[in-house]
């Protein structure tokens, strides 16, 4: 099992709850704790629940951080379309 993938699980599940920012705060919180190859997932996990939560600023934060590691995620390229 990859290290870490427990919180990014963890993340969506509290997003599903609508507890958004628990959601974003276990990723933050244990970004260190996943490994390196989903990393990006565990970013996209927090930017569905900042854009659940309707906080453009931080999932623009974390649209940026996801498309570092693959700009071509449909969901991410049209967000960032839509914030330029």
């Amino acid at each position: 099992m990859l290290k870490g993938i427990e919180y990014t699980q963890e993340s969506a599940y509290l997003r599903g709850l609508g507890k958004f920012d628990e959601a974003i705060d276990i990723i933050e919180n244990n970004i260190e704790n996943i490994d390196i190859s989903i990393q990006s997932i565990a970013w996209l996990a927090a930017f569905y629940a900042a854009k659940e939560k309707n906080d453009t600023n931080i999932a623009l934060k974390y649209a940026k951080l996801v498309a570092k590691d693959d700009p071509n995620i449909p969901t991410i390229k049209k967000y960032l379309s839509s914030q330029a």
